[in-house]
C-alpha cells in the first residue's frame, strides 16, 4: 500500500526539519572549531613574540616555535575545521543526534524516517495503517518544537569571541612596536639560520680584526679598521662602535668582498672608541681604538734654592712661564704637570751636552738643575744667557708639539756691595777739614750700603798719626755683624769722631768696609767694597780762627766752625730759661719723647730708628 500524499508531506517535513539541525550543528563545529584554532595558536605565539621583544631569547628556544605553530594548525585545523566542514549528515544521524537532546521523542522522530521506505514496498513487514499514523503523528509532535534548540550555540560563540580577543591583541601590539614586533617573528625564523652559524662557530668559524697600524692615533686622524671572516662566508657583516664613555652601540652593515674581508674606513676621529664585527652569532673580539692628543706642559712649578750663604727661603713660582732666572750656584728644581700621563720627559739644553732625564711619575716629571757650572763663573759676564727645551713623550709615543720651543735660563753673579759715608764734613776723600777738639762730638760717622744679596759685615777702621810728623799712634777698628744679611742700609751711624780719642795735633784717618756672604770662592773669600780713606785735623780755636784769617780764600763754613764753637760755651740769657720742673716729670717726658727729632719724617725717621734698634749688636 502505497502512503498518501499527507504521509509523505509529513515525512519529507521531518527529514528536512532534521537536516537543517544537522546543517547548523556543522556551521557551529566549524566556526567554533576555527576560533579555537586561532586562539589556541595565536595566543602562545603572541605570549613567545612578547617575551622575545622584551627578553630576548636564545636561538634554541627560538628554534621549534614556528615547527611547533605549524604542526599544531595543521593538526588542530584538520580535528576542528577541516573534519567537522566534510562531515556527512544523514537525516537518520541527524534525527538521533535531535533525540539525543530530546529524549521525549522516545525514538518516534528515528522511528518514523527509517520506517518510511518500508510503506513504499509490495509487501510492507509493518501494519501500513498504523505506520502512517506515526508519520503523521511524529510531524504534529516535531512541528510545535523548535529542533534548533539542540544545538549548543554558546561554545562556538565564546570560541569566537577569544579569536576575536587574540586578533584584536597582534593588530594593537603590532601597532604600538611595529618594529620589534617584526623583529622577533624575524628572530624566530632566524633562528635556524642561527642554529646554521652555530654549527659553523663549533666548527672553527671566527670573525678576526687585523691588527692596526699603531698603538693609538692622534685626535683627527682617518683610519681604516679591517675584518676577515674565517671558516664561512656571508655576504655582510654589522660592525658596531661605541665612544668610550658612552653606554649605545651604533651600528654599520658593510659587504664583504670574495675573501671574506670587510672595512671600515673612520674620518677625523676625535675620541677613543670600542668596535666589534658580526655576522649572525659569530662575532670578532671587541677591540679599543685609542685617540689621543699629544701631551703638553699645563702647569709648571718652580722652586729657586739660593746658595746658603744668602740665608733666604726658597722661592717657589707656582706657574712659571719656564724662562728663568737664577743667582749662580743656585739650585733649580722644575716640576712639570702634563695634560696627560708620561712615558719619558727630557731637558736638553745649550748647556749640557746631551739630554736630561727627568724623573717621570704619571702625569709629572721633575728635574734638578744645578746652577754652579764653572765656564759660568769664569765668564766675565754680568748676565749670562743659555736657552733649554722641554721634551714630553705620551705613554703611546706621541712627542708634545712645543718641544723644539726654547726657553730662556739667564744666569745672574753676586756682585760685591756699594759703600759710602754721609753727612761728612768733607768736600771730597782729598779735602781734609780742620775741626776743634770740642766739636768732635758733633760730627758721626755714618754709611749707606746697599748689596744685591746682602751684607754681613761692617768694618770702620781709623788710626790717629801727628799733624806735625805723620807718625802713627794708634790703629783701631770696630765691627758690626748682622745675624741677617741686609741688602740695604739706607744710614747707619757706626760711631763719632770723639770717641775715636783725637786731641789737638792729631790726624784721624779712617774707612770703611763692607762685606757681603759670598763664600762660593774660598780662594778669593767675599766680596769686599772699600770707601776712600778720609782725614780730619784736630786743632784749637785759635788756630781755626789764624787758619780764616790768614786763609787766601775765606769760606763760610770756617765761620760757621767757629761759630759753633763759641756757641757751645755760651750760657743761656737768664731772662729767657724757662722755670725748671720736677726731675720725676722731666724724666717721663724725656721717655715718651721719640729718640728722632721733629725735623725727620717718613724713611729718615725709620731709618734712624733702625740705627738705635741695631746697637745693641756686638762688636
Amino acid at each position: 500500500m502505497m502512503p498518501d500524499t499527507s504521509t509523505r508531506n509529513a515525512h519529507a517535513s521531518l527529514v528536512q526539519a532534521v537536516m537543517e539541525v544537522a546543517a547548523l550543528d556543522k556551521r557551529t563545529r566549524v566556526s567554533g572549531g576555527a576560533g579555537r584554532l586561532v586562539w589556541q595558536i595565536g595566543l602562545p605565539l603572541l605570549a613567545v613574540v612578547l617575551v622575545q621583544v622584551f627578553l630576548p631569547l636564545p636561538f634554541y628556544l627560538r628554534l621549534p616555535v614556528l615547527p611547533l605553530a605549524f604542526w599544531a594548525l595543521i593538526w588542530k585545523g584538520w580535528k576542528q575545521v577541516f573534519g567537522p566542514l566534510l562531515a556527512q549528515y544523514s537525516a537518520t544521524s541527524a534525527a538521533m543526534m535531535v533525540e539525543s537532546e530530546k529524549p521525549d521523542f522516545e525514538s518516534r522522530l528515528v522511528t518514523s524516517i527509517e520506517i518510511y521506505d518500508d510503506t513504499e514496498r509490495e509487501t510492507p513487514h509493518f501494519n501500513p495503517g498504523m505506520t502512517h499514523a506515526l508519520i503523521r503523528s511524529t510531524w504534529e509532535l516535531v512541528r510545535k518544537q523548535n529542533l534548533r534548540e539542540v544545538i549548543d550555540l554558546v561554545p562556538s560563540r565564546r570560541n569566537l569571541s577569544a579569536a576575536l580577543v587574540v586578533v584584536i591583541g597582534w593588530v594593537g601590539i603590532f601597532a604600538f612596536n611595529a618594529k620589534g614586533m617584526s623583529d622577533s617573528l624575524f628572530s624566530m625564523v632566524s633562528a635556524w639560520s642561527e642554529a646554521r652559524d652555530q654549527a659553523q662557530k663549533l666548527a672553527g668559524a671566527t670573525i678576526t680584526i687585523e691588527p692596526l697600524d699603531r698603538r693609538a692615533y692622534l685626535r683627527g686622524s682617518n683610519l681604516t679598521i679591517r675584518a676577515v671572516q674565517q671558516g664561512f662566508h656571508k655576504s655582510e657583516m654589522t660592525v658596531f662602535l661605541r665612544p668610550s664613555e658612552s653606554e649605545e652601540w651604533n651600528q654599520t652593515k658593510l659587504e664583504v668582498d670574495a675573501t671574506g674581508r670587510a672595512q671600515l674606513a673612520l674620518q677625523n676621529v676625535e675620541e677613543t672608541f670600542e668596535c666589534y664585527f658580526k655576522s649572525g652569532v659569530i662575532e670578532s673580539g671587541r677591540l679599543t681604538v685609542p685617540v689621543t692628543v699629544p701631551p703638553r706642559v699645563v702647569k709648571m712649578t718652580v722652586e729657586y734654592q739660593f746658595p746658603e750663604y744668602v740665608r733666604r727661603a726658597s722661592i717657589v713660582q707656582d706657574r712659571s712661564d719656564g724662562n728663568l732666572s737664577a743667582l749662580w750656584g743656585s739650585t733649580i728644581i722644575i716640576q712639570l704637570e702634563a695634560n696627560k700621563t708620561l712615558s719619558k720627559a727630557a731637558l736638553k739644553g745649550s748647556f749640557i751636552k746631551n739630554e736630561t732625564e727627568l724623573a717621570v711619575g704619571g702625569r709629572f716629571a721633575r728635574v734638578l738643575l744645578r746652577l754652579d757650572r764653572p765656564e759660568w763663573l769664569a765668564d766675565q759676564r754680568d748676565l749670562i744667557e743659555e736657552t733649554y727645551q722641554l721634551k714630553l713623550v705620551g705613554e703611546y709615543g706621541y712627542p708634545n708639539e712645543d718641544r723644539d720651543h726654547k726657553y730662556s735660563l739667564t744666569i745672574t753673579k753676586d756682585k760685591p756691595p756699594t759703600l759710602s759715608f754721609k753727612r761728612l764734613p768733607h768736600r771730597s776723600p782729598a779735602h781734609e777739614p780742620h775741626i776743634v777738639v770740642s766739636n768732635l762730638s758733633s760730627v758721626p760717622i755714618s754709611i749707606a750700603a746697599k748689596d744685591d744679596y746682602g751684607i754681613v759685615k761692617l768694618n770702620l777702621r781709623y788710626r790717629l798719626e801727628s799733624l806735625e810728623t805723620g807718625i802713627e799712634r794708634a790703629n783701631q777698628s770696630k765691627t758690626i755683624q748682622f745675624a741677617v744679611p741686609r741688602t740695604e742700609i739706607p744710614i747707619l751711624s757706626l760711631m763719632r769722631l770723639s770717641e775715636i780719642g783725637a786731641t789737638v795735633g792729631d790726624r784721624i784717618v779712617f774707612w770703611a768696609e763692607a762685606f757681603d756672604g759670598y763664600d762660593l770662592e774660598p780662594e778669593k773669600g767675599p766680596h769686599i767694597a772699600r770707601t776712600p780713606v778720609y782725614k780730619v785735623a784736630v786743632v784749637t780755636e785759635e788756630d781755626l780762627f789764624n787758619e780764616v784769617v790768614y786763609k787766601d780764600t775765606w769760606e763760610t763754613q770756617w765761620y760757621d766752625g767757629l761759630k759753633m764753637a763759641q756757641r757751645s760755651r755760651r750760657q743761656a740769657d737768664i731772662r729767657r730759661a724757662p722755670d725748671p720742673e720736677p726731675e720725676g716729670k722731666v724724666t717721663i717726658k724725656l721717655l715718651e719723647r721719640s729718640q728722632v727729632p721733629v725735623s725727620f719724617s717718613g724713611l729718615d725717621e725709620l731709618v734712624i730708628q733702625d740705627y738705635f734698634n741695631s746697637l745693641n749688636v756686638q762688636e
